[in-house]
């Protein structure tokens, strides 16, 4: 990894744009590698972090939630790549991001423990009830645990967790850590 144009070139003050270097979109992935190697590299996060915070209009749904889960994860939480990330949250089109996203971005918020996150919690939790069959037990479990855990209690988004998670289909699929997330 330390041999990829991630950081910036010695004398410029610019990060990389994609016609001269890696694709900005690129970092999210570079990120959920390192998180799911537990690879904890602070100047490769810096970088990252550097790049990313100002762009992060130009990643898609999936690699932002993908990005700040990364550094959430690895317990990284840069306020500017966070409040960044949550501009771009609180900013979304309806049905822009999947349940996926939704769930993975309430995570990391929820982990970061920054002040100032109530809009996103509250907008995340207004949209992801009808992305709620979509989660699978894991995503179900620690989004419910998430919301509980920051003091966000949206009854609608709670019904809905609770009716995806108890469908047949599903509860088989639950860890027994993640049922008494749900239950508890």
């Amino acid at each position: 990894l330390r041999g990829m144009p991630v950081g910036l070139p010695v004398g410029r003050q610019q990060p990389y744009d994609s016609a001269s270097g890696m694709p900005v979109q690129c970092l999210s992935v570079i990120a959920w590698s390192c998180a799911t190697l537990r690879l904890q590299d602070a100047v490769l996060l810096q970088a990252i972090n550097e790049i990313a915070a100002p762009r992060t209009h130009d990643f898609a749904p999936f690699e932002l939630a993908q990005l700040i889960w990364a550094f959430a994860k690895l317990s990284s939480f840069p306020p500017e790549l966070f409040f960044s990330a949550a501009r771009r949250m609180l900013s979304r089109q309806r049905g822009e991001f999947k349940g996926l996203c939704l769930s993975m971005s309430a995570w990391a918020f929820g982990q970061s423990r920054l002040d100032g996150c109530g809009p996103v919690f509250q907008s995340i939790a207004n949209e992801l009830p009808m992305h709620a069959n979509d989660l699978r037990p894991q995503e179900l479990a620690s989004t419910l645990k998430t919301f509980v855990e920051v003091g966000v209690h949206n009854t609608a988004l709670f019904d809905s967790l609770g009716w995806a998670a108890a469908s047949t289909t599903k509860l088989q699929g639950f860890r027994p850590e993640e049922l008494a997330d749900v239950i508890c």
